[in-house]
């Protein structure tokens, strides 16, 4: 341990229950943290907000924070003042899970941290938003499937937008990332749908025309960035950046980014993995993982306009086929929205009026199927 790690943790303390001590917090390359530019053991620091929760639940007029190596004297009129620091301390010891790519800019202040370390399948963005069956999307985009961290950070706005990308692009050229896309301004597309659709952050709802988004990889595609810089109508400028890791080192799963695509190749896709009883309901346990994947769809695309549609030639009359391809829509519908993320969705029965376009159903398959329909 340093020999002034203590002297720094009660300096720390002094200037750091206003909630300012995490204006700048980042996990350095050791067994360190760095706050406030101060650089403290890790395993001293967790120990510290242990202590300060448990000395926080004992309310008596003076608290002592006890350390095996130094005593930190916290008075009743501190507390409130060391709730909101410790928010800010506990966000420290949370980002320690998953290393930065790049070190943030300085004096910037975190306001975001996600990690999802199960790996899933993600887009990486390749061109502009553009407007696809009343959808907006990228242009163009590339499949991974990799693990993500996201971070948020606000910078003061005393620095301008050029300098904070100034700043990020050198640092990308250190870490030998790759600029694969770049867009600019209005070329991006609406910043409200990549702040609220796409990254799910409304903090980055700001000026179209102040807008950068950069994709990059490392790596030969080992892992992947999204970059998105904004400044808003109070000249804060906010950077959000998305770190794609392990992209190769798993094998893709990409049945709901293929039905993704085919939905916008031909606004249609049967759903071949959904299995159907002769008496038109669904096994649950059979139908679980399609299911799933539907509603990961749903909750990944919101904005698609889908309609899940029942077809039918196994009934000897049409009513009757009406009937049948009805209810299978509609089971299917129901199973989808049981989903821990899932919607119900708008089904119709079409009987045999509206077969696949060019396909015969082959006499091992049943004569009744569901498909998703996109609609304008």
């Amino acid at each position: 341990m340093e020999p002034n790690t203590l002297m720094k943790l009660n300096a720390l303390m002094k200037r750091g229950l206003n909630g300012a001590i995490v204006r700048r917090c980042f996990i350095a390359r050791s067994n360190t943290i760095t706050v406030n530019k101060n650089t403290v053991n890790k395993n001293l620091f967790n120990n510290l907000i242990a202590n300060l929760i448990a000395n926080l639940v004992n309310r008596t007029v003076k608290r002592v924070v006890n350390d095996a190596a130094t005593k930190v004297a916290v008075t009743k009129s501190t507390m409130s003042k060391l709730l909101s620091a410790l928010s800010a301390l506990l966000m420290c010891g949370v980002a320690a899970a998953v290393e930065l790519p790049v070190q943030p800019f300085s004096g910037s202040t975190l306001i975001q941290n996600q990690q999802f370390e199960k790996p899933a399948d993600y887009r990486l963005p390749l061109g502009g938003l553009k407007r696809n069956q009343g959808v907006l999307l990228p242009e163009e985009s590339r499949k991974i499937y990799a693990r993500k961290a996201a971070f948020t950070h606000v910078i003061d706005r005393s620095n301008l937008p050029s300098e904070v990308l100034d700043y990020f692009l050198s640092e990308f050229k250190k870490q030998k990332f790759e600029i694969i896309f770049q867009c600019r301004a209005m070329a991006c597309g609406d910043n409200s749908h990549w702040a609220n659709t796409v990254f799910k952050q409304r903090k980055l709802n700001g000026d179209d025309r102040s807008q950068y988004l950069f994709t990059l990889k490392r790596n030969s595609g080992q892992d992947y960035l999204i970059f998105y810089l904004v400044q808003r109508g109070n000249k804060s400028v906010f950077t959000h950046l998305e770190w794609f890791y392990d992209a190769e080192q798993q094998v893709a799963s990409v049945d709901q980014i293929d039905v993704y695509d085919l939905l916008l190749k031909q606004n249609r896709v049967e759903l071949k993995n959904i299995i159907i009883s002769k008496d038109g309901s669904l096994s649950e346990d059979e139908n679980e993982a399609a299911m799933a994947s539907i509603s990961k769809l749903l909750q990944d695309y919101p904005n698609l306009n889908l309609v899940i549609v029942g077809h039918d030639e196994s009934r000897p009359t049409l009513q009757k086929s009406l009937e049948f391809s009805t209810l299978i829509a509609e089971n299917a519908a129901v199973a989808i929205d049981s989903q821990p993320s899932g919607s119900l969705l708008p089904s119709y029965g079409v009987g045999s009026l509206a077969p696949l376009q060019n396909q015969m159903k082959a006499g091992d398959k049943p004569p009744y199927w569901l498909e998703l329909v996109l609609l304008p």
